[in-house]
């Protein structure tokens, strides 16, 4: 997709400005979250690798990756979103296993 600046006219692709427009769109939540707690509006998609996960959208704005509700096959414990895209542990079971592989 492409954009066009009404000011200046320069032609943008939407791959180029969108991490800036979420950026700017989501500031005060994610200052919001790191002052007071809570999580982080948006985050790293471990698909594309842009800062266009939105989590209350539960979607990449730029790839459309989406993460399926996950638990560890173990424990059950909810995965974040790296843990559900890398497998099917949580990261203390992830590092268990490695440490007994070694």
């Amino acid at each position: 997709m492409t954009l066009t600046c009404k000011k200046c006219q320069n032609e943008f692709d939407f791959e180029e400005v969108i991490e800036e427009c979420i950026h700017e769109q989501l500031k005060a939540d994610a200052y919001i979250a790191v002052t007071d707690g809570g999580d982080h509006p948006y985050d790293e998609c471990p698909e594309c690798g842009l800062a266009t996960y939105i989590y209350s959208e539960e979607c990449c704005l730029r790839c459309g990756y989406k993460q399926e509700s996950a638990r560890c096959s173990v424990c059950a414990t909810p995965l974040d979103l790296y843990e559900a895209h890398e497998g099917n542990l949580c990261s203390y079971h992830k590092w268990s296993i490695e440490k007994s592989d070694k």
